[in-house]
């Protein structure tokens, strides 16, 4: 497989990727319908140690890595896919398929550390990205829930089993107005019986996407390093 370093927009179709198989999208996307992902494979690739993969799920409308997490990435070995057009004001079930296609993209470039596959979003993103934990526990190992969080209750035990080996990162600030809902996302989390993760709340941070050192602290407590 030859792999494509640095940033690319990769334009396909739920067909290219699923081929007929669309059980997954259901009524979500049309098989033809063209969609589209911002991706970043850090440049430090090699068969030998193959990359972790984050699947974001922005708010907005695009889900373009933040340039200052470029050395971030490189140094975890992680590449970065985001859909595009799955923002706040598409239909949940939409960005819930898109991200699963994202770790699908993200395969089809590079092979990627089954062990390392994590997902995140921020704000409203955020909270899609604590939905899917549950409900889709095999397609990811961790998430980073940024800024955003919704909590979760009435696991079953195989759901709990199958969460027990995640990891998770609630990142938010002390002037971030979700700060509370994060806080409360978290300890539903433990209170659920699925492991608690990590609380991080960052003196004087808004609502924003984590500094890039924050960042990197985020990724190092999903044990996600490069060894």
């Amino acid at each position: 497989m030859d792999t494509i370093t640095g940033y690319s927009t990769i334009r396909t179709t739920v067909r290219e990727l699923l081929g007929d198989d669309d059980r997954l999208v259901e009524n979500a996307i049309a098989a033809d319908e063209p969609i589209s992902f911002e991706v970043f494979v850090p440049g430090n690739w090699h068969r030998e140690t193959p990359p972790g993969v984050v699947v974001y799920i922005s708010p907005r409308n695009t889900a373009r890595m933040p340039s200052g997490w470029r050395q971030v990435m490189q140094r975890h070995n992680l590449v970065w896919v985001g859909a595009n057009e799955s923002g706040n004001e598409i239909l949940v079930p939409r960005r819930v398929v898109l991200a699963l296609l994202g770790a699908t993209v993200a395969a089809s470039l590079t092979p990627i550390d089954q062990d390392r596959r994590i997902v995140s979003g921020f704000s409203g993103g955020g909270r899609v990205a604590s939905m899917m934990m549950p409900i889709y526990p095999a397609a990811f190992t961790g998430a980073i829930f940024i800024c955003g969080a919704n909590p979760i209750g009435g696991l079953d035990q195989e759901t709990i089993d199958a969460m027990s080996s995640h990891r998770y990162v609630f990142f938010t600030g002390t002037e971030d107005f979700n700060v509370m809902d994060t806080q409360f996302a978290h300890a539903a989390f433990a209170h659920a019986g699925a492991p608690a993760g990590e609380l991080t709340v960052v003196e004087g941070q808004g609502h924003a996407l984590p500094r890039a050192h924050d960042w990197d602290r985020a990724l190092a407590k999903l044990s996600v390093a490069t060894p």
